[in-house]
């Protein structure tokens, strides 16, 4: 993955952090722990989307993978795909 393309995917993780879900706990979308940069600067590895339970326990509720992910329009698409996908299944929560 790019540089560029790499600090564009964490600064978008970090406005999904901040987002406000109201009195419920948000959703946390982070890389998973086998994503690794390939020999040409792409990435490869899954989002993880987590929510955190009444008992302090945080499962992975989607796993969103991916290969070679090497632009922004890329990043958006896996994001805008892994969202939609995490309402979709949850469309009690708020949007």
């Amino acid at each position: 993955m790019t540089t560029e393309a790499k600090q564009y995917l964490e600064r978008a993780l970090s406005y999904i952090a901040q987002e406000n879900f109201g009195r419920r706990a948000g959703p946390v979308v982070t890389l998973s722990s086998d994503a690794h940069q390939e020999a040409d600067g792409s990435l490869t590895g899954a989002l993880e989307v987590r929510i955190r339970k009444r008992d302090g326990e945080s499962p992975v509720i989607q796993r969103e993978s991916f290969t070679a992910l090497s632009s922004r329009s890329e990043v958006d698409d896996l994001l805008a795909r892994t969202l939609s996908v995490l309402l979709m299944n949850h469309p009690a929560w708020p949007r």
